[in-house]
């Protein structure tokens, strides 16, 4: 358990929930707060992003709470008065694109990004959003829960004026073991999204082509193995 009176951490009260983001998938990116939350909770509620060596309660629905996005757990926990505190993570879309070495901005290509789901809560995709608003509004698209999805939100950005040449990074299990990340063009993603696994985060834009150079990963997996041996 991490050390709390040195690092000056909260205490984890008995009554409380805490609301953990695990990150994208590698454990090496817990923050020390999520690390001081596992050693002293009783019960840890989780999907299947984080595991613990604790009394484990598993949700069926799919949004985890103890480890996920946790506004909706939050608003629960708020209406029926139980304290909570929310210990944020590592996003995928940025812990998962640094993986594959890919930059999220970068001054030759863009300084702004749109974060988005391409999942709806029907199973669909996300009718609400205006999609030529979403395809002007900035050069670098990141996409959660896409994959299924993709060849008709290509679609829709190309018919809002995106390129068809433009690049498209599919990055599958992010940060782990099995990550793998598949590289094409708007205009050809169809042709490969149906065969990357999810979890999978989508990057559309020119900050694509720097993995090229910047794919620290490499020969090394994500942790440093042979990638002979993943």
């Amino acid at each position: 358990m991490i050390d709390s009176p040195l690092l000056g951490l909260p205490d984890f009260a008995a009554g409380q929930v805490w609301l953990v983001g695990a990150g994208p998938g590698d454990p090496g990116l817990l923050s020390v707060l999520a690390l001081h939350a596992l050693g002293g909770a009783d019960v840890v509620v989780y999907d299947d992003l984080a595991r613990a060596g604790k009394r484990v309660l598993r949700l069926k629905g799919g949004d985890p709470c103890v480890f996920g996005r946790g506004g909706e757990e939050a608003l629960a926990l708020a209406a029926v008065g139980v304290p909570f505190r929310i210990v944020p993570g590592i996003t995928a879309g940025i812990g998962g694109l640094a993986y594959a070495g890919i930059p999220l901005t970068h001054r030759d290509t863009n300084s702004a990004v749109t974060f988005l789901t391409g999942h709806g809560s029907d199973g669909g995709v996300p009718d609400g959003l205006d999609w030529p608003a979403i395809a002007r509004g900035a050069p670098v698209l990141v996409l959660y829960m896409a994959s299924r999805h993709l060849p008709s939100i290509a679609k829709r950005l190309m018919a809002a004026g995106r390129s068809r040449a433009e690049p498209v990074a599919i990055i599958s299990k992010a940060t782990t073991a099995e990550q793998r990340v598949v590289v094409s063009s708007l205009g050809e993603i169809a042709v490969v999204a149906a065969a990357v696994e999810a979890p999978s985060i989508v990057v559309i834009g020119e900050v694509v082509r720097f993995r090229e150079t910047l794919d620290w990963v490499g020969a090394r997996g994500p942790r440093g193995e042979d990638p002979a041996s993943i």
